[in-house]
């Protein structure tokens, strides 16, 4: 699950990604991260993995 949470009056955006560090999950976190600042504008941004249960090594 991605929970987001946006506190305006000082432009911080907090993200909870919690469901398996997989490429087609970072895809998803991409997209929403994308449209949200598109359509808010710049943020500064924190991610939270911590409620990440795995994650899959990708070759870079």
């Amino acid at each position: 699950m991605l929970h987001m949470a946006f506190d305006r009056a000082n432009r911080i955006l907090w993200i909870r990604f919690s469901m398996a560090l997989t490429g087609e999950n970072l895809k998803r976190l991409d997209k929403m991260l994308t449209t949200f600042l598109t359509r808010e504008g710049a943020a500064d941004v924190i991610l939270d993995f911590s409620g990440a249960p795995t994650f899959e090594p990708v070759e870079v």
